[in-house]
């Protein structure tokens, strides 16, 4: 029998796989591109423009980002590092992302490029006071890499969470003939949700990630992401948890993996307390705060 959650959000199920829109796993290859500069360095070897990028995010964090998460979009957006960035991912249109052969290295690849196509997106769109504001941000926000598109919503959910369905939206992003579907991951890296980072106030601070040191800094996020947003009920009852964790769930393993990231990660205190007393507490969700993480 249905809930009355359910049934409430049937008719606009129904609506969503009537739409027009609704291309089930087709990729829009005709969306718009943001990497459209001038390569000012073609025929660069796969391995130097992944070095170069490297390096160019590193400048990128010392002209606008904070660390606490925020950025600084409008000094970002005048800035040399910036020129210089828009000079360089312009030549991912000739990379190839198969080049990629280690897990290590298609992950930092992935979750760096994400974060800083969000940034460039924000700066696209104006600098807006929240990305929800932005028509359809997260599917129109695109780099061409290696002649094929890959918007935000592949890059998170079709390469890094393995061709997976988002929350509300029941189809992978890639079809079965997509181009981009062999760069896929080839297992879910769940820790990847405390990393990527959607210009949203309550999304995890922006930093940049390395082949070599990619998973100490994946649970050092972990750790601090989980502790900053995890704290008991207001209520009174079990935990108040981030809104992550709802959308996210089965990648963690459904509940009881979540619980278990908390048992593993969450620092002696109060939720501690609960979860040592409470072997499956109450969970409710804080609401996820869109507006834009700015620092004007």
């Amino acid at each position: 029998m249905l809930s009355k959650a359910h049934l409430i959000l049937l008719p606009v199920l129904v609506l969503t796989l009537l739409s027009p829109a609704c291309t089930w796993g087709a990729s829009n290859d005709s969306g718009p591109i943001l990497n459209t500069g001038e390569c000012k360095d073609p025929g660069l070897p796969d391995e130097a423009l992944v070095a170069t990028m490297t390096h160019t995010f590193g400048d990128l964090r010392e002209a606008g980002y904070e660390v606490d998460g925020r950025v600084r979009y409008r000094a970002l957006r005048d800035s040399a590092a910036w020129d210089a960035y828009e000079a360089v991912v312009g030549c991912l249109r000739e990379f190839d992302p198969g080049s990629l052969k280690t897990r290590e290295q298609k992950l930092a690849f992935w979750i760096n490029t994400y974060n800083v196509m969000v940034v460039h997106g924000v700066l696209s769109a104006g600098i807006p006071s929240s990305v929800m504001d932005v028509d359809s941000f997260f599917d129109n926000t695109a780099y061409n890499i290696g002649g094929v598109r890959f918007s935000l919503e592949h890059v998170e959910h079709g390469v890094l969470r393995r061709n997976s369905p988002k929350y509300m939206r029941p189809w992978p992003p890639f079809s079965k003939d997509d181009p981009a579907l062999p760069y896929a991951m080839e297992k879910i890296e769940p820790r990847i949700h405390f990393a990527l980072v959607c210009a949203a106030r309550s999304c995890p601070p922006l930093r940049g990630y390395s082949p070599a040191t990619v998973d100490v800094q994946l649970d050092e996020v972990t750790r601090t992401f989980l502790n900053r947003t995890v704290r008991p009920a207001p209520n009174g009852n079990g935990l108040e948890i981030s809104s992550i964790l709802q959308w996210f769930e089965a990648d963690f393993g459904g509940r009881q993996g979540v619980l278990d990231l908390f048992r593993r990660w969450l620092e002696p205190g109060a939720v501690r307390g609960i979860l040592k007393s409470e072997e499956n507490p109450e969970i409710s969700y804080s609401e996820y705060d869109w507006g834009l993480n700015d620092l004007p």
